[in-house]
């Protein structure tokens, strides 16, 4: 017959089995929860003076062109080839930090900017200034 030590000690072993086996499915069913982080009480990343700069451009409806045909022109032509030309002209960005800011490729911007000039060519070629037929920038 088992002595009361050798009783307490199988006792003692099944319940640290049954506590190991217990920390592990916890463990476990942390690992597979979805946890949603609530964003209502982040405050707000700052935001840099030459990002405000930008969004102040690309924002703004109407750029400060003192020709009006270029500015007619540069109307016409689509957002990103218009907000290409102004990191290009007015911020002088690199095509590589354009891309970055655009999510974008490198060549895209390239491809974009030449595209951008030459309908501005045509556009200001068809229209001319008043003093200066076919002008060519």
């Amino acid at each position: 017959m088992a002595n009361k030590n050798d009783i307490r000690w199988l006792f003692t072993a099944y319940l640290d089995d049954i506590a190991r086996h217990a920390k592990i499915d916890y463990i476990r069913r942390q690992r597979h929860k979805d946890y949603e982080i609530s964003t209502d009480n982040m405050p707000e990343a700052p935001v840099s003076l030459d990002e405000q700069i930008r969004q102040s451009i690309l924002s703004s409806d109407k750029l400060l062109i003192e020709d009006p045909a270029l500015e007619d022109a540069f109307l016409a032509l689509s957002k990103t080839r218009q907000s290409i030309l102004s990191y290009t002209f007015v911020q002088n960005l690199t095509p590589q930090e354009i891309s970055a800011i655009l999510n974008c490729q490198v060549e895209y911007v390239y491809k974009q900017k030449h595209l951008a000039l030459q309908q501005l060519r045509k556009l200001l070629d068809k229209g001319g200034g008043p003093d200066e037929p076919g002008r060519r920038i």
